[in-house]
């Protein structure tokens, strides 16, 4: 018997997110180098799911309003209801991945600096600073000594920029590589247009008014 979107929500809300993330996450990394070893390839691979697991996430996150808008069920209402929860999960989730290049850059330098480009470290360092500002003031506390203004501003110029990142890293490679590329640039294209849609909604209905 397949459970429904009810039955899920009541089941995983709020910080059960989180949790349920990092049992993932752990299984995948437990499982992974049980399995395959500490090795190269075994962090690269690592590597490559987290990125995965992080723009699911991102996008999840980032997406909420403007797919509950574009679509009323009880999936996009349990979506935008716990989009703190998994922001929170994403910022889990690409840290992770940022220790496991770490983990790489410090067991396996060679080739894997010789093949990054500086500006990688450089805006990748940047997307970092944000996405933790970002998971800061998620919570109460810092939101208000943010400010209303300060923080929907951090908020939306980050989000657009992590979804730059994550864009120049998927999109270009969609036709060329497929397989992920093909999935996950579509998913951020879908995104895109949902919040492009739901700009033009609320300014259409703001100019009937």
């Amino acid at each position: 018997m397949v459970a429904s979107p009810h039955w899920l929500a009541m089941k995983i809300e709020k910080w059960r997110i989180a949790g349920a993330t990092i049992c993932v996450l752990l299984a995948l990394l437990l499982s992974t180098l049980l399995f395959g070893g500490t090795n190269d390839d075994s962090l690269r691979l690592l590597i490559r799911i987290t990125a995965q697991t992080s723009v699911t996430l991102f996008l999840a996150a980032f997406g909420a309003s403007s797919l509950r808008s574009a679509l009323n069920t009880e999936w996009t209402t349990w979506l935008l209801r716990n989009r703190r929860y998994i922001g929170v999960s994403f910022a889990i989730s690409h840290f992770t991945h940022l220790g496991l290049i770490f983990a790489l850059a410090y067991w396996f330098p060679d080739p894997f600096l010789s093949e990054s480009a500086t500006s990688l470290f450089t805006v990748g360092g940047a997307a970092y600073v944000v996405i933790a500002a970002m998971t800061v003031t998620s919570f109460d506390g810092p939101r208000r000594w943010l400010g209303q203004r300060k923080w929907s501003l951090l908020h939306t110029i980050g989000g657009y920029f992590v979804l730059f990142i994550f864009a120049q890293s998927y999109v270009p490679k969609m036709l060329t590589a497929g397989g992920h590329s093909l999935v996950f640039g579509s998913a951020i294209l879908l995104v895109v247009a949902l919040r492009l849609a739901r700009i033009y909604k609320q300014k259409f209905n703001a100019a009937r008014t």
